[in-house]
């Protein structure tokens, strides 16, 4: 199965485009199911009941984020958050149905930057075994910084990748994505390049 999460709560024309990019993702069958979420907690809910006896290849989550972790109605998913209650045996639980080669990818600005980014980098693909995928600069119209990570291994990326002012111990603020910037995919990209998710 391929799933997508998205915000349900962002009312603003960001929130407007997941509905409907979702939507068309499923029109056009890039994507088997979709799911408008609350909170962390209700969007793995969704994740255990749609695919029970089935297996997971791919989620895909739309919505805000930050240097260190996503975002579902002020609920954050962070390196502390995943290794607690009420997320961290509902994530064990969708671990076990995830396909070997399952990506899970954050679409959302900053969540693999700075030193926070690359921490929850680790911590997740630890925890759920698998690869992950996110971004370090601002995404809009392009989603620029998107980096890859597998279990076990350490971020390939530059600490500071994505920082306008600040340091990497203390981001301030994130630069925008940009054709020119590294590992640049325009919005309307369904999957992650080969290229990318193999680090050529």
């Amino acid at each position: 199965m391929r799933l997508i999460i998205y915000d349900k709560t962002d009312k603003n024309f960001v929130g407007w485009t997941w509905v409907v990019g979702s939507w068309l993702y499923s029109l056009f069958n890039r994507v088997d199911a979709r799911y408008g979420a609350i909170s962390w907690a209700d969007a793995l809910d969704w994740v255990i009941r749609i695919s029970e006896n089935k297996e997971i290849t791919e989620i895909q989550f739309w919505g805000h984020g930050s240097w260190g972790g996503a975002v579902i109605n002020g609920d954050w998913l962070t390196s502390w958050w995943a290794q607690r209650e009420p997320l961290n045996s509902r994530l064990l639980t969708v671990r076990n149905r995830l396909a070997k080669d399952f990506v899970w990818w954050f679409r959302t600005c900053n969540s693999f930057g700075a030193h926070k980014g690359m921490e929850f980098a680790k911590t997740f693909s630890n925890l759920i075994r698998r690869t992950v995928a996110a971004h370090t600069f601002i995404i809009w119209k392009f989603h620029s910084g998107l980096r890859v990570i597998r279990p076990t291994e350490e971020p390939s990326w530059p600490a500071e990748e994505g920082i306008k002012e600040g340091t990497p111990e203390k981001p301030e603020e994130a630069l925008w994505s940009h054709p020119k910037a590294p590992h640049s995919i325009f919005f309307t990209t369904t999957t992650i390049p080969e290229k990318i998710l193999k680090k050529e």
